[in-house]
């Protein structure tokens, strides 16, 4: 039985094959019909053979054959076992990960909370009295003055000294303002005055005045 080499897809069949079983190409010429005459297609023969059918009749090649067998072996449940076993096996993973994170979390937040509670908070400066930024008047002074003149509407401050601590009194200071208010006559009268503001109990208040 003589062998030959398919020229297309290089498989070796029969010599006797008209067509390559495998990918179908035809092996010898087709037969030159005589002018007058009519010959029937090798399918259309009584003596046809299996493989000389249109290509569309034919048996499938060998190669997509291989193809449908392997799609037939392929279980769907298979599929899904497979994943459920993977999500099962990586599902602790995932979740030990997660623990530690939170428990480093956790751990990082009560430390830095403990070590704000152990950190001393720094003595906060004793209050003393001294000029406001804003127009260099004192509080304590102002004070005085609203409940002793006879008008504290009509205070109006010309000068204020810097204040400054007093040479015999403990825990005092000194300072001085000029300012025009009204007299118990209701007319207005320039006073240039010198203020103690002394420590008592837990404040300071004006405890003397002096008129220059």
């Amino acid at each position: 039985m003589d062998i030959i080499r398919c020229p297309k897809c290089h498989n070796e069949v029969s010599a006797s094959e008209d067509v390559c079983p495998y990918c179908g190409v035809q092996l010898k010429p087709p037969p030159v019909p005589i002018p007058g005459s009519y010959t029937q297609p090798p399918y259309m023969q009584k003596n046809a053979k299996r493989d000389s059918k249109p290509m569309y009749m034919q048996k499938k090649p060998v190669y997509m054959q291989k193809k449908v067998k392997q799609a037939k072996k392929s279980n769907p449940i298979l599929g899904w076992a497979l994943g459920w076993a993977l999500c099962g096996c990586l599902l602790p993973v995932i979740l030990m990960f997660g623990s530690c994170a939170m428990i480093g979390l956790i751990g990082g937040s009560s430390t830095n909370s403990s070590n704000k509670a152990k950190s001393p908070s720094k003595p906060r400066a004793p209050y003393v009295p001294s000029n406001s930024g804003w127009d260099a008047s004192v509080r304590e002074v102002e004070r005085y003055l609203e409940r002793n003149l006879k008008d504290p509407d009509s205070f109006d401050a010309i000068e204020w000294s810097t204040v400054v601590k007093h040479p015999s009194i403990k825990d005092a200071y000194m300072v001085r303002c000029r300012y025009r208010a009204k007299n118990s006559f209701g007319g207005y009268v320039i006073s240039n005055q010198i203020f103690t503001i002394s420590k008592v109990g837990q404040e300071y208040v004006v405890t003397d005045m002096v008129e220059l």
